[in-house]
């Protein structure tokens, strides 16, 4: 089965053996008026990375970017 890739370009938050947490810079307001930063967790399984200093740039198939809310 084939999918389409995206990339997405992201800041990585945070790592683990299986996965990876990435911002791509999209906030929400919490309740008490501060905007917080939207982060999802990705399973390196389902990935590519390419780190470019403090940014990178996460290709992905299309399903996975949808269901994580990235597109």
């Amino acid at each position: 089965m084939r999918f389409n890739l995206i990339d997405i370009e992201c800041e990585i938050v945070s790592e683990s053996v299986k996965a990876v947490q990435i911002w791509d810079g999209t906030s929400y307001d919490n309740d008490g008026g501060f905007a917080t930063r939207k982060t999802v967790w990705l399973p390196r399984s389902q990935i590519e990375i390419i780190e470019d200093g403090r940014t990178a740039t996460v290709t992905m198939p299309e399903w996975l970017a949808t269901e994580k809310g990235l597109i």
